[in-house]
């Protein structure tokens, strides 16, 4: 199994410690419009950033991997 890939095709991944379940393929941005949309509307008006697990900075055309965990901050 890849790290994208769910037993049935799903994908989890935590943002701000909520898990979030997203479609196979996902990008960052899904798994944040899934997670809360005034968050995602906040990020595309540049009010948020997003982070991984060890403090990078993530493009939201990223593809999301099984497990990940992602954050958001504000700026």
């Amino acid at each position: 199994m890849s790290e994208l890939e769910g037993l049935d095709g799903t994908v989890y991944v935590y943002i701000n410690g909520k898990e979030v379940e997203v479609f196979q393929g996902a990008r960052v941005r899904d798994a944040l419009m899934t997670y809360d949309k005034e968050a995602f509307r906040d990020h595309m008006i540049d009010e948020v950033k997003l982070e991984d697990q060890e403090g990078n900075s993530l493009n939201a055309q990223e593809r999301v991997a099984n497990g990940a965990k992602y954050f958001v901050k504000d700026k």
